[in-house]
């Protein structure tokens, strides 16, 4: 808080055109390191005709603000570059590097009589199961080291005494040293596109997005990046936890092992994500959900946990997926299964999204029938939640690809409306080898539920297709009457392009994740 006061007769105007004059030269006395400050429009509002004739009414922000902002922003950009060529002295002097929070010393990384550079690590300590890394603030000899791993130290305890070349900023330099630096770092790349599409619903990532002008007022001033051997080694590590990652979203999505990827082939079914590919909008993204669910789990056979999930546009409509993928143990639920398809439909709720159900499922994986059927949260929440969407006015729609067995064929039963497919889908609790185990009687597959049974007799499936592609495009049909489209949603502030390239942070973050990080 700023407060200036100069003598003179109450209200007269040379009191006021005095304090209005001292103001402007304490707020260029004023520094605020760190960050830039709101000086630039102070000064602007003090300078304005009307302030100075003492004339300012209580609409003068509304009738001024968003210019005096904007000039504020372009003399704050424009200050530092005026002042590229102020010269930054160094002194030397001896300091004393305290320990920033109490903990015990991991490490001391300083010697005696060694040459820091600024920002080298000193000393690690460990506190609250992190790790921190204490830096040299400049560059400088290590003179004596008062501390030795394992010692417990308090807040402010002295660590290291270095002989150090402190730079002495003047207040030009230190704006410099701020805004200069993050225009060097500025991220380049191509122009981004001149606005979005108003009738998209989804927006691409660099859609509608504007080039940014370089560091404002209001810009964090960071320290320039060091691309030392440390940067290095971090960028190293995290490219190599993104290509892991990448590899193992591979793997899951071509499905169960290749024999059984061969055998749904060779019946004429595609893989989930095709079938839900088929029945998007064309040129649509694909919002898939926890596709790695269920990693390393159940030995590693089942990849996403044997279901694909996520949401996509049908006819502008936001909809909800949840396939089965029968190349995984025959699309048969695990624990984890059960999970991830009561998360979607959790999202569809809270969303108000319609529901579509590529099934193609042998029901609960029996091995572990006990964690899949006994809680209110497991296989039964199931049809609950389709009974209660539905109720709703949320559409839930069934496809039926293939086998529907025991659980799985209560999905399509209870949806609003259902396609089958000739020769593949068939629905029932128990197959041709139960029958025959319970009755002694030989009953095929499409006889005992397959599409002609389930549209002509029985009622369970609305729509017959000859084939997959045919159910797909009925399936999109239906969507057509699913509800309106959805309504894009436009930022409320305009998106700018960040002031430092995203890759920096690939050398910037440290590997270990119990080690703390200053984000400034």
């Amino acid at each position: 808080k700023l407060i200036c006061f100069a003598p003179g007769e109450g209200g007269s105007d040379a009191a006021f055109q005095a304090s209005r004059e001292l103001t402007l030269s304490a707020l260029d006395g004023y520094e605020i390191g760190g960050v830039n400050t709101n000086k630039p429009l102070l000064r602007g509002i003090l300078q304005h005709p009307e302030f100075i004739n003492n004339e300012v009414l209580l609409s003068f922000m509304a009738r001024h603000g968003a210019a005096l902002a904007a000039a504020g922003k372009q003399a704050a950009a424009a200050a530092p570059k005026a002042a590229t060529s102020a010269p930054v002295a160094t002194q030397r002097k001896e300091l004393s590097i305290p320990a920033p929070l109490e903990g015990t010393v991991v490490d001391v990384l300083a010697k005696e009589g060694a040459t820091v550079k600024k920002g080298e690590t000193l000393v690690l300590l460990s506190a609250m199961k992190l790790e921190t890394e204490v830096p040299s603030p400049h560059d400088g000899t290590v003179k004596r080291v008062c501390i030795s791993a394992q010692d417990t130290v308090h807040q402010g305890q002295d660590m290291v005494v270095l002989d150090a070349l402190v730079e002495e900023h003047s207040s030009s330099a230190s704006s410099r040293a701020g805004a200069g630096e993050g225009s060097r770092r500025f991220a380049g790349g191509g122009a981004a596109p001149a606005g979005a599409d108003p009738t998209a619903v989804w927006f691409g990532p660099n859609e509608g997005v504007r080039q940014c002008d370089g560091p404002s007022f209001s810009s964090v001033h960071l320290p320039p990046l060091r691309r030392d051997e440390n940067f290095g080694r971090r960028e190293a590590h995290h490219h190599g936890l993104v290509e892991e990652l990448n590899a193992r979203l591979e793997r899951v999505r071509a499905g169960g092992n290749e024999k059984a990827v061969s055998q749904h082939r060779k019946r004429a079914k595609m893989l989930p994500r095709e079938r839900i590919e088929a029945i998007l909008d064309p040129g649509s993204q694909f919002l898939e959900l926890s596709p790695l669910a269920a990693f390393d789990m159940y030995d590693g056979e089942a990849h996403s946990a044997s279901i694909v999930t996520g949401i996509g546009l049908v006819h502008g409509r936001e909809v909800l997926f949840v396939a089965n993928d029968a190349t995984v143990k025959g699309g048969t639920y695990y624990p984890m299964t059960v999970k991830k398809h009561l998360r979607a439909q959790q999202i569809a709720i809270e969303n108000k999204l319609p529901c579509v159900y590529l099934v193609d499922s042998g029901g609960a994986f029996l091995p572990l029938q006990d964690e899949v059927f006994p809680d209110r949260m497991h296989f039964g929440r199931i049809f609950y939640n389709q009974a209660n969407m539905s109720s709703q006015g949320l559409p839930q729609v069934s496809c039926v690809l293939g086998s529907c067995t025991a659980g799985g064929a209560y999905v399509p039963a209870m949806s609003d409306e259902n396609i089958i497919v000739k020769g593949n889908g068939t629905i029932f609790l128990g197959g041709p080898p139960l029958v025959k185990a319970s009755t002694g009687e030989d009953v095929s597959a499409e006889d005992l539920g397959g599409a002609d049974v389930h549209t002509s007799k029985s009622g369970v499936a609305d729509h017959f297709a000859e084939d997959e592609p045919q159910a797909l495009q009925i399936c999109r049909e239906i969507l057509v009457h699913a509800g309106e489209p959805s309504q894009p949603l436009t930022p409320e502030v305009e998106p700018e392009a960040p002031l430092y390239d995203v890759e920096e942070l690939m050398g910037i973050i440290p590997e270990d994740n119990a080690k703390a990080f200053d984000v400034r």
